[in-house]
């Protein structure tokens, strides 16, 4: 109210500086809850970073908020991770990482760390898929999950490591993915 009622522009500055340390404030409230949220909670973390945007707008309307977003995409990805990993029963969740990780690559198509992550939790879910076999599996069963695992490592998880070694050829993280998903499709060579 006070930058649309201040017609002279004396007091327009001040006001915009309490906005931006107010959003700021937002933004730092909002990573701090991707830290920490549980499924219930998630929408609080969301809710701060909407509010962080919307007063940056009007207090820096020229600032690019890509680079923040990028961040805060970043972070919920990485919680949803630890959030699938106590409860690898979510099917859900796995989505919800690669849908984190896919805002960041439509920030950034060049970021290797999402790529790498996405790969991984796409690995991830064929191994956990591998994991529940057991004597008892019916030969049908068996059959189809191994499918949709091969499917999964070939035609999801080796195009997105293959992206990210492209990006960052000397970072051991992803030559050991390269690794790790050639070695699953028996291409030792």
């Amino acid at each position: 109210k006070t930058i649309v009622m201040d017609t002279a522009g004396k007091d327009v500055k001040m006001a915009k500086l309490g906005l931006k340390y107010l959003a700021s404030t937002y933004y730092n409230d909002a990573l701090m809850l991707t830290q920490s949220f549980n499924l219930s909670e998630k929408n609080e973390a969301e809710i701060y970073f909407e509010k962080f945007r919307s007063l940056m707008k009007i207090a820096e309307p020229k600032t690019g908020l890509l680079r923040f977003t990028k961040e805060f995409d970043r972070n919920m990805g990485q919680r949803f991770y630890q959030l699938w990993l106590e409860n690898l029963n979510n099917t859900a969740l796995p989505q919800k990482i690669i849908n984190s990780y896919n805002e960041v690559l439509r920030i950034d198509s060049t970021d290797s760390d999402a790529w790498y992550n996405i790969s991984v939790v796409y690995y991830n879910q064929a191994v956990f898929k591998y994991r529940l076999l057991d004597s008892q599996t019916d030969m049908f069963d068996l059959i189809t999950i191994q499918q949709e695992c091969s499917d999964l490592i070939s035609k999801k998880a080796l195009p997105a490591m293959s992206k990210a070694y492209q990006l960052q050829p000397e970072k051991g993280e992803i030559v050991r993915g390269m690794m790790y998903i050639n070695r699953a499709l028996e291409r030792e060579k």
